[in-house]
């Protein structure tokens, strides 16, 4: 797998996937996020089931805490300069996490840290 390492305040284009092949493709549905918030992306998440795609609209995204995606799942913007995840949380942390999660694919986004102290990387990830 590869992950992605921001600098603090650094924007990062995911131009290319980050991605662990999927083994086995189920009947897949894609599953459009409603809303402008993490609790909006928790909420998508937590509705797909492996093979899913989590398909993010043209927009900024103000992200409390991390996005979470669930295994075998694809989490995709509209395009790197239409789709724009912003950290606002107030506790340190990263913009997605991938931890206890495998097959993730993410692409066609982007994550702005906007200079802030709080975001320590773009995708992390373990016991992945």
């Amino acid at each position: 797998m590869r992950i992605c390492r921001a600098l603090r305040g650094s924007s990062i284009w995911l131009a290319t996937l980050i991605t662990v092949p999927l083994s086995a493709q189920a009947a897949a549905s894609v599953i459009e996020v409603n809303g402008f918030d993490s609790t909006a992306i928790s909420a998508a998440t937590a509705r797909a089931q492996p093979g899913d795609t989590i398909r993010l609209p043209e927009g900024t995204f103000e992200l409390a805490e991390p996005v979470r995606p669930t295994s075998r799942t694809k989490l995709f913007g509209a395009g790197q300069e239409k789709t724009r995840l912003v950290y606002k949380g107030t506790r340190p942390g990263v913009f997605i996490s991938l931890s206890g999660c495998e097959d993730v694919e993410i692409a066609h986004m982007m994550l702005d840290g906007q200079n802030s102290p709080l975001v320590h990387q773009g995708v992390s990830g373990s016991d992945s």
